[in-house]
């Protein structure tokens, strides 16, 4: 039983439990039902989890609680084996980040222009999970990414 807490999927598994008793999160059941989905698919897809796949998800789980604001994303694994979180609404309007086990995301945002509302700005980096709001700003991300309820 401690070894399998110890391997990548079992600390996964042990991070979406703790979701489901009290991450934070006002969608976490909804959350923690797409992550075991997602577990379940990528093994059967026979992929192997990698030592740090825990570490993307924790920095995944840290920028949610940073912007309770935000709606439920959309979660996928990436070929390397770590998580990505997305919010879209239209063409015009995405949001896709991808967490890295050292604190560092990658980001792609697609947005509005706001000078010429028949083009779209496409802009992608990576920075660190702590300044990515900041970088963000620009774009107005919360005018499509906020839950309505708030």
């Amino acid at each position: 039983m401690a070894k399998a807490l110890k391997s990548p999927k079992g600390q996964i598994e042990g991070q979406i439990s703790a979701l489901r008793v009290g991450g934070g999160l006002p969608y976490g059941e909804r959350l923690a039902r797409r992550l075991d989905f997602l577990l379940d698919a990528f093994e059967e897809e026979g992929e192997a989890w990698e030592k740090d796949s825990p570490d993307s998800l924790r920095q995944m789980f840290l920028f949610l609680r940073s912007v309770p604001d935000f709606r439920c994303p959309t979660v996928t694994i990436t070929p390397s084996a770590t998580f990505r979180a997305q919010w879209g609404a239209g063409r015009n309007s995405h949001l896709a980040i991808d967490f890295l086990p050292d604190g560092q995301v990658r980001f792609v945002v697609f947005s509005p222009d706001l000078r010429h509302p028949e083009r779209v700005q496409r802009v992608s980096g990576i920075v660190s999970r702590l300044d990515l709001m900041r970088v963000l700003e620009a774009f107005d991300v919360h005018r499509w990414t906020a839950d309505a309820r708030t």
